[in-house]
């Protein structure tokens, strides 16, 4: 099976909203028209002109439901969020509701606090770390976490994306 990432399908989309622009672009198109001038009294002289027509374009869009359809792969979700409680079973549901051909597997890594932070390095380290994972902004380890690029911020994807959030 083909493994996507949650980064690979962000991507993906962001080349498809930029394709989608460039389809909306207007096309120039060069028109050729013979102009009459009159130089002397007696002489007639044809000169050629080129002028530039914008031509409107129409482009046909996927709907959202037709992208979100189109999407397909698995998301590794690694947290320290207790499992049992329903919200990570509601979370993973919600998102394979929205896009119907991917999977999300939940991993939760039990050991509590601030070990869950060790265990997301080790798993970044061995190239396991999942494609979400929580670091939270208000530990030392979130900082730490962004300069060692274990997580990077996706702002721009989702800018790219007008995602409502």
């Amino acid at each position: 099976m083909l493994k996507v990432t949650r980064r690979d399908l962000l991507r993906f989309g962001s080349i498809m909203a930029g394709g989608v622009l460039a389809g909306c672009a207007p096309k120039i198109v060069e028109v050729t028209r013979e102009v009459e001038k009159v130089v002397e009294k007696e002489k007639v002289v044809k000169e050629t002109v080129e002028v530039e027509k914008v031509v409107e374009q129409t482009v046909v869009v996927d709907t959202a439901a037709e992208k979100a359809a189109s999407l397909k792969g698995k998301i590794i979700w690694d947290t320290f969020r207790t499992p049992g409680t329903g919200w990570n079973e509601e979370r993973c549901a919600s998102f394979m509701d929205r896009y119907p051909n991917t999977e999300v597997e939940f991993r939760p890594i039990v050991v509590s606090g601030q070990e869950a932070y060790g265990k997301m390095y080790a798993q970044y380290a061995a190239g396991d770390l999942g494609d979400v994972c929580a670091f939270d902004p208000s530990h030392f380890q979130f900082w730490r976490a962004i300069d060692k690029k274990v997580i990077i911020p996706i702002d721009d994807l989702i800018a790219a994306e007008n995602l409502d959030l």
